[in-house]
């Protein structure tokens, strides 16, 4: 590289890098999320596709096999608020739908976002109801087509609102406002037309009919206190406060059950399976499961689940085969205050839940074998020895997780309950070792493969930090103001260092260098001595690290700002806004020239390190993982995971896809966990010590007893199923035996039937053959007969043929001469009528011809028919003629009538259309008084930031202004001082006095002068204000007035509507007459005594 392609930061020589080329990362790194543990409190999971389960976890929702168990992942836009509600369906093409409702804050519209496996997604924006309603409940009609909200306000639940919207479109199809507080929404029997809606003291049911685009309510007979409401096929389920389940069918209570008295629960939840509904308690570890059957409730059965400290079932859901169900149970807690947040998900193989109980297995299974931390995350750390993590949490929980290479899984090995709370976790490199910090102490732990077992116990006050050396031969510890260095190996205290003024915040070792931060904000990097000792007092430090290579200290603060320091920290040397984020956590990887960031709202940002242009708008890579602020972000050994930890109590592990001048760096995997780097080398996986497990002797017993357990098992196993063998055997031979005997008697009795069968048919055969004969001669008899018969018939046929051919001429002939006469007096009519009319009086004449043609081909088909009677001949051609006289008659007289009806519907016509146009230029002006509105908006918004720019420069200038003048005073204090200790040479000094003085009016003048500019500056910014008062209230006079000009706009449509109706069905009856007299009623009951003339009177 040339020479000239350098750039010098901070005194040392960097290759100035781009992270992105034409909208593509170019260098630098992406994330793509690989494994999430932990889920989302409060928020139901869903069984989808038989043997898959979704639900949330942090940002993204996950989708997990059951089967397989492993996760994938829909991911959501990183500015996306917190889901409060979730539901699921799936259509006929087996593509999952997931309904989510968002958060909402009062100055915002309701929000539903649903997401789809294939890939796409929509907004529901709830814009037809008032700032300020929350979702409660979403649900789906026709497979997805349509999505169905229920809204309520934030401040008063008194009133809900429901919403149908079309979902492909994003189209609100029509809503309903409702006065009661609803809870929630179930469906029904008839998924594509109903769905029901249920609140503490009411239970109705609507219609929803996609072609009217109309919601009609049904109340459903029910009076207490209603908690939850199912459906199973054609029925509906209630539970009410005391927890009675009632029955509905046909929008009637069939039956009630009670709660058998030996559970002696309070139930809490129910959910639909397919022959009934499954029940879950408080204070319980079963779930019930009961059946309607002819009307009836009866209790099914009742499985017990393996749940220990449970307080109360939360969330049950069936699949849709009734093969497994999704329980969500809330455990109990010392935390009375955040309960909450204490939830977890078990699965029950509800399908093979006997033969697994017959194998000695347990049908119920965690989500998470060892469970998920539900609180905030302490600590994250990694080992370079070995493929674990270690994960702290604030609810005294320590896992360790471990990744397999072969399936490219996370595990957990186990999980300890510590008896105090924690406040910080540091593991030893070679992972064999780890200290955890209490409040009035310190504990070293063995991390063994199957427990952590307490070896060592130092106490000391407020332990918050704790970290190994990257070789693993010494400990820092933070207790209260002061750094402790340890052996870890003989647990002795080597060193003490102080210097900090509060309690230590954070530690981290480079080399042998170690980086230090307290809560007052000084900063510190010790090498043997001090090296750094740096302390910004203006703002608040949220998180600082140091970079030895560079000597950058870097730190975010509370003005939302991250700023740069070098020269030991002393020089403020970049300054970077990242308002409105805040910076809650830092870790800089040296391993790829990368630095990222925590924000507060869950986000990780990378930033390419070091910074080389110095500007405020850096490039990054913004992922959002958490819904909480990050705590904790750490890099395995081998630069493979980037892991990071939040306050929700969920860990993500994202895999890490490097990139240089646009060319995917990432190794890639082979098989037994070896990587192949880009130029073909095995890239070694770090873990050199993976293969050992550190065993504690009590665990290696309780194993060894636990095998004798199972040989013992495997042994009466055997002996069972070759008792089972021989006794099926001998079943078998019995049975052998007898159907053997069935048949062979069976067999005889067939015999002799069939015997029987063959001499009955024989007779019956003879008996045929005589009768075919006596049938034959008659036959021959009766056809000469008939023979005879049709001779004659056929003569008289031919003479009658003769007869209706004369007739038909002198037919023919007559209506010749009609045909004539109509002619002419169809000509004389022709002659009489406009010009305008000759059209339509020749497509009546052609249909004349026409109906003339037919005539005659008609006649062609009597010839034929007269040849086989002549009854029905004669029967036609009087019953043709009646018709094309009749006809005639009717085109003549449609003719006259259309001729009358198209000129006064023209004229209607004409004035509707007027109308029309009046009201699109009255809907055109209402959409251009709104853009103006917005544009206006826009602009204030501006002119409001720029002006509160111009007041921070202000403010800056203005703090600078009073450290001169402070400077100033500090020197008249001097030249007082020297006046008096020299008056001997105060004659000489007088000369130098009158300058001096001059110099200070000046300054006394530049001070008044700045303060009428402060006062100015304070006017204007008062003035600025009321005026941004003002432009609000015309914003909002605006919007009301657009409001009541879009209702006026809606009343007119639906007045229109009805007229176009009126005259339509006066139109369409063919027994009104007198069209004219009709729309003159129309007219008067609209525009004369209607609404529409009121509002113009008005």
């Amino acid at each position: 590289m040339m020479e000239d392609e350098y750039v010098m930061v901070n005194g040392r020589k960097t290759i100035p890098r781009k992270m992105y080329q034409l909208n593509k990362i170019y260098n630098g790194i992406t994330l793509n999320l690989h494994y999430s543990i932990g889920l989302k409190q409060r928020i139901q999971s869903f069984i989808y596709q038989e043997d898959s389960l979704v639900y949330l976890n942090g940002h993204h929702l996950v989708l997990y096999d059951i089967n397989k168990k492993k996760q994938q992942f829909i991911l959501r836009p990183k500015d996306e608020e917190d889901a409060v509600v979730m539901n699921h369906c799936v259509n006929d093409k087996m593509i999952l739908s997931v309904g989510l409702g968002l958060k909402n804050s009062i100055k915002n519209y309701a929000t539903v976002r649903i997401y789809k496996t294939n890939h796409k997604s929509f907004t529901l924006l709830h814009q037809h109801l008032p700032f300020g309603t929350q979702v409660k409940d979403v649900a789906f009609l026709h497979t997805a087509k349509y999505t169905i909200t229920l809204c309520s306000n934030i401040n008063s639940h008194d009133t809900s609102y429901i919403s149908v919207f079309k979902t492909n479109t994003e189209q609100l199809i029509t809503y309903s406002d409702v006065g009661e507080n609803y809870a929630g929404l179930f469906g029904t029997y008839k998924d594509f037309e109903q769905f029901g809606t249920f609140g503490p003291n009411v239970l109705k049911l609507w219609k929803f009919n996609p072609t009217e685009k109309q919601l009609d309510d049904v109340f459903l007979d029910y009076e207490g206190v209603i908690t939850h409401v199912v459906q199973s096929n054609k029925k509906i389920f209630l539970m009410n406060k005391k927890g009675i389940l009632y029955f509905y069918r046909k929008n009637k209570i069939i039956n009630s059950a009670n709660i058998p008295a030996d559970l002696n629960e309070i139930p809490t939840v129910i959910a639909a399976y397919s022959e009934g509904v499954v029940v879950g308690f408080e204070n319980k570890s079963i779930i019930a499961m009961y059946e309607a059957h002819k009307g009836i409730i009866e209790y099914r059965k009742q499985y017990t689940l393996n749940i220990t400290n449970l307080q109360k079932i939360v969330y049950i859901h069936v699949g849709k085969d009734d093969s497994y169900i999704s329980i969500t149970a809330q455990h109990k807690t010392r935390q009375t205050e955040n309960e909450e947040i204490n939830c977890e998900i078990y699965l029950f193989n509800l399908g093979f839940v006997d033969f697994i109980n017959s194998a000695f297995r347990d049908p119920f299974e965690q989500l998470f074998p060892q469970g998920v931390h539900k609180s905030k995350i302490l600590n994250i750390e990694s080992s370079p020895s070995k493929p674990i993590i270690c994960v702290l949490s604030e609810e005294r929980v320590f896992k360790v997780w471990e990744f397999t290479y072969e399936e490219g899984k996370f595990k957990c090995l186990y999980s300890s309950t510590l008896h105090e709370v924690p406040q910080c976790m540091a593991l030893h490199p070679m992972a064999f070792q780890c200290a955890i910090g209490y409040r009035e102490g310190l504990k070293f732990y063995f991390v063994l493969h199957d427990e952590l077992k307490q070896v060592y116990y130092e106490s000391l006050k407020q332990c918050s930090v704790v970290k190994y050396t990257p070789g693993g031969n010494q400990l820092a510890v933070g207790s209260q103001n002061q750094i402790l260095i340890y052996d870890p190996y003989t647990y002795r205290l080597l060193q003490t260092i102080s210097g900090h003024m509060g309690v230590i915040a954070s530690l981290e070792w480079c080399d042998n260098t170690l980086i230090s931060t307290c809560s007052q904000g000084l900063v510190m990097v010790f090498n043997q001595t001090r090296l750094v000792d740096h302390s910004f007092k203006l703002h608040k430090g949220f998180c600082q690290t140091y970079d030895t290579e560079y000597d950058f200290l870097v730190g975010s603060y509370s003005d939302n700002k991250v700023r740069i320091f070098n020269e030991k920290g002393q020089n403020l040397y970049y300054e970077m806004d990242i308002y409105p984020s805040q910076y809650v956590s830092v870790q800089i990887l040296r391993f790829l020239d990368m630095i990222a960031f925590g924000t507060n709202c869950g986000k990780v940002r990378l930033y390419l390190w070091p910074f080389t242009q110095f500007k405020n708008d850096q490039e990054m890579f913004e992922f959002q993982l958490h819904q909480g602020p990050i705590t904790q972000i750490r890099m395995s050994s081998d630069q493979q995971f980037l892991i990071t930890g939040a306050e929700d109590g969920s860990v993500q592990i994202c895999k890490v896809k490097e990139w240089y001048d646009g060319k995917d760096m990432t190794p890639q995997e082979m098989q037994k966990g070896q990587r192949v780097n880009s130029k073909g080398l095995v890239v070694s996986n770090l873990y050199s010590f993976s293969i050992l497990a550190f065993v504690s002797k009590n665990s290696i017993e309780m194993k060894k007893d636990l095998i004798k357990e199972l040989d013992f098992r495997i042994s009466n196993q055997k002996s069972d199923q070759e008792d089972q063998k021989q006794d099926i055997t001998q079943k078998y031979q019995k049975q052998e035996k007898e159907l053997e005997q069935q048949y062979q008697y069976q067999i005889a009795r067939y015999k002799e039937e069939l015997s029987q069968i063959m001499e009955a048919k024989d007779t019956r055969n003879k008996n045929l053959d005589i009768d075919l004969i006596d049938l034959r001669k008659k036959y021959q008899v009766e056809s000469h007969q008939i023979q005879e018969k049709t001779e004659k018939d056929l003569l008289q046929l031919y003479q009658k043929n003769d007869e209706v051919k004369q007739r038909l001429q002198f037919t023919n002939e007559e209506n010749l001469r009609e045909y004539e006469q109509k002619k002419a007096h169809l000509e004389s009519i022709r002659t009489n009528i406009k010009n305008d009319q000759d059209t339509k009086f020749n497509d009546l004449f052609s249909r004349f011809q026409s109906s003339k043609e037919s005539f005659e081909l008609d006649e062609k088909k009597y010839l034929e028919v007269f040849k086989e009677t002549e009854k029905e001949f004669e029967q036609l051609i009087n019953e043709q003629k009646e018709k094309k006289l009749i006809k005639l008659k009717e085109l003549l007289d449609k003719s006259e009538k259309i001729r009358s009806s198209n000129t006064k519907f023209k004229k209607e016509c004409d004035r509707y259309q007027l109308r029309k146009q009046e009201l699109e230029n009255m809907i055109r002006e209402t959409r251009t008084q709104k853009d103006l509105i917005n544009k206006e908006k826009d602009n204030f918004k501006l002119i409001n930031q720029e002006k509160k720019n111009q007041l921070k420069d202000r403010e800056r200038q203005i703090f600078q202004k009073e450290k001169e003048i402070k400077n100033y005073r500090n020197k008249n204090g001097h030249l007082q001082n020297f006046k008096n200790v020299n008056s001997y040479r105060l004659q000489s000094l007088q000369e130098q006095k009158a300058p001096l003085q001059e110099h200070l009016q000046d300054l006394d003048q530049n001070v008044k002068i700045m303060y009428q500019e402060l006062t100015d500056e304070a006017e204007a910014e008062k003035n600025l204000e009321n005026l941004i008062e003002d432009t609000s209230n015309k914003i909002k006079e605006l919007k009301n007035q657009y409001l009541i000009k879009r209702d006026s706009l809606f009343s007119k449509r639906g007045e229109v509507q009805e007229i176009e109706n009126n005259i339509f069905k006066v139109l369409a009856d063919p027994e009104i007459t007198n069209f004219k007299e009709m729309l003159q009623n129309v007219h008067k009951q609209h525009f004369i005594n209607g609404k529409i003339n009121k509002g113009r009177c008005q």
